[in-house]
């Protein structure tokens, strides 16, 4: 791996997995203070296991020959319970996708933290656009709203940015929540 994107089921190179992960790790860790749902869902085996494992489709930038950004998911809904998805809702809301194969659960995206904000998101969305609308697939993911409020509107912005960048056969892209969660704490006051 060198230059550019590249899409693929299994990463064998120890020294990009390592990359790979300290993109990762970095992403999650810096901000963790932010979210009440740990972010980072893998731990260090399982993150290996995941770029070993040829269910998952990773989409990976690379720039100088270093890995910089990228994201990863499966349409094995049962390995996606890694990043705490009940595989059962996502069937019952498609059906047909869920027969086919064709739900891709993202289980992570990170971007070097250095280079937040600098449109490295943006071109591994698009190609993970040209990856979904390839196999007319549905792409579903999660995200933490308290770090990043209006992730969802910005993915499907991408998305249509890919649409016309790399000459996608799709007319739009919508975005439909799956499902909340909320976290809560009682808190018990004595009066004086």
């Amino acid at each position: 791996m060198s230059e550019g994107v590249v899409t693929t089921f299994r990463v064998d190179d120890a020294s990009t997995i390592e990359q790979l992960w300290a993109v990762y790790h970095g992403a999650f860790s810096a901000d963790a203070g932010l979210c009440i749902q740990d972010q980072q869902c893998y731990d260090r085996d399982a993150f290996i296991s995941a770029m070993l494992d040829a269910e998952y489709v990773k989409i990976i930038l690379l720039e100088a020959g270093e890995a910089v950004a990228f994201c990863m998911g499966t349409n094995n809904l049962e390995k996606a319970r890694i990043a705490y998805l009940n595989p059962v809702r996502l069937k019952a809301l498609y059906p047909d996708e869920a027969r086919a194969g064709a739900i891709w659960y993202m289980t992570s995206f990170a971007v070097r933290n250095d280079l937040r904000r600098t449109g490295r998101s943006e071109t591994v969305l698009h190609h993970l656009a040209a990856f979904a609308a390839g196999r007319d697939a549905i792409i579903a993911f999660d995200f933490a709203s308290d770090k990043m409020p209006g992730f969802a509107e910005y993915v499907v912005k991408k998305f249509l940015q890919g649409r016309g960048l790399l000459g996608l056969a799709f007319d739009d892209a919508e975005y439909a929540p799956l499902g909340g969660q909320t976290y809560g704490a009682v808190r018990f006051v004595k009066k004086q």
